[in-house]
């Protein structure tokens, strides 16, 4: 019974994977940044199916000599350079937060400090945003 569970579950997560990676690899998604973060939606280039398949044909290709390589090598340096592009991002990104979520949140929790809890009131954007725990239902 437990081999049955485990193989449906195995079929299940590798058809969401796998419908999760097509989507991926055909639509582009792109948020605005202004007062309305619209959404738009857009297919990939037909040029970038081109350089899907040109990576698949050399990673095929190479599979005997990647084969070979030591996986703790390609783990450290995969782990190093994930740090480093992190640390990059946290000093080069730009602090100013826009008029989003971020925003409101951290204006609410300044007045928090400050003893004013006016943030939680009807109608504010504690009281009202509808991810946020309501202090008036708790």
């Amino acid at each position: 019974m437990k081999k049955i569970l485990g193989n449906i579950a195995l079929i299940l997560g590798t058809i969401l994977i796998s419908f999760t990676f097509i989507l991926t690899i055909i639509y582009n998604t792109l948020i605005s940044t202004d007062w309305y973060e619209r959404v738009y939606i857009s297919r990939i280039p037909s040029a970038l199916y081109c350089i899907y398949l040109i990576v698949l044909l050399i990673l095929i290709t190479n599979y005997p000599i990647l084969k070979k390589i030591n996986t703790k090598i390609v783990l450290s340096f995969s782990l190093i350079l994930f740090i480093l592009a992190g640390l990059y991002l946290v000093f080069n990104a730009d602090p100013y937060l826009r008029n989003a979520d971020q925003m409101w949140v951290w204006n609410a929790v300044k007045n928090i400090n400050n003893g004013n809890y006016v943030d939680f009131e009807k109608g504010q954007y504690l009281n009202a945003h509808p991810l946020l725990i309501r202090i008036s239902d708790v």
